[in-house]
């Protein structure tokens, strides 16, 4: 399975606001995944989703401003 067809599922749901289960998707290949760069960005794209999570769904800001920051700061990282 090519890496997108690994993102491309997740990202739908993203997309469709359903933030937890694109961060569940997500996280079961960046547990299996072993290449440093495509961890980096698993990770920044569920650090991102969970922040949305918090934010509109358990009314977090705090957290989710927290959590946004860090998974920005990964994406950026990324090539």
């Amino acid at each position: 399975m090519s890496f997108v067809e690994k993102v491309l599922p997740g990202a739908r749901l993203f997309d469709a606001g359903r933030w937890f289960d694109a961060h569940e998707a997500w996280e079961e290949h960046w547990l299996a995944e072993t290449d440093g760069t495509k961890r980096r960005l698993l990770q920044g794209l569920i650090q991102i989703a969970a922040a949305l999570h918090k934010l509109h769904v358990v009314q977090s800001p705090l957290p989710a401003a927290s959590l946004f920051a860090k998974g920005l700061a990964k994406l950026d990282a990324c090539p």
